[in-house]
């Protein structure tokens, strides 16, 4: 058998357009990736084939680290079949989500040294905390802000002085008087553990 039935098509296409959003490709990333066109990848996504070789397939799931399943007739869903769990890291997907990754951490760290200036400017004492301090920052990341002292300035004053130098990146801040005084503890300790990327404002 070299092709895979319409009705298949369907569902596996949902499970292979969610892998390559939940890895934030592009379709032509992903068609680039596999060597494939980004028509291919696009129509394989929708289901609008009728019949597609097994090979292409193949190249598609390859290169998003992902294997094809068999499953007995009568499985509630084939779209088990491209379940994502990360991708191998010599994968064409995994080298894609580091080098995604790495620049993500390059904006983060831009970003996060201008919102730590800003603050300190209005005397707020302020650190980086979470994956960008620990060195475990990845493509889905957020930078997290932890106030040490607010300097008398409203917590929504101080969110509004991290938004506009974050320019759109997400962020959470913590704030160390309500926080829990043991998550408190424990979020300063993996901080000052790790390789912290800025100094505190």
């Amino acid at each position: 058998m070299d092709s895979i039935p319409y009705d298949a098509v369907g569902s596996l296409g949902r499970a292979i357009g969610a892998a390559r959003r939940h890895a934030g490709l592009t379709k032509t990333a992903l068609a680039r990736a596999s060597g494939l066109s980004r028509l291919t990848v696009a129509q394989l996504e929708a289901g609008t084939v009728s019949d597609l070789g097994i090979r292409k397939v193949e190249r598609v799931l390859r290169a998003l680290g992902l294997a094809l399943r068999v499953e007995p007739a009568g499985a509630e869903r084939l779209a088990g079949v491209a379940r994502v769990r990360g991708a191998a890291e010599g994968s064409p997907l995994g080298r894609l989500m580091i080098a995604r990754a790495r620049e993500r951490r390059a904006r983060a760290l831009e970003l996060a040294g201008a919102a730590l200036g800003r603050l300190r400017k209005e005397g707020v004492s302020a650190r980086v905390v979470g994956s960008l301090a620990k060195g475990g920052f990845h493509a889905g990341s957020d930078v997290d802000y932890l106030i040490e002292d607010r300097a008398g300035l409203s917590e929504s004053r101080i969110v509004t002085i991290v938004e506009s130098a974050m320019r759109g990146f997400p962020f959470d801040v913590i704030f160390a008087e309500r926080a829990d005084p043991r998550l408190l503890e424990l979020i300063r300790e993996e901080a000052e553990r790790g390789a912290p990327a800025l100094r505190a404002a």
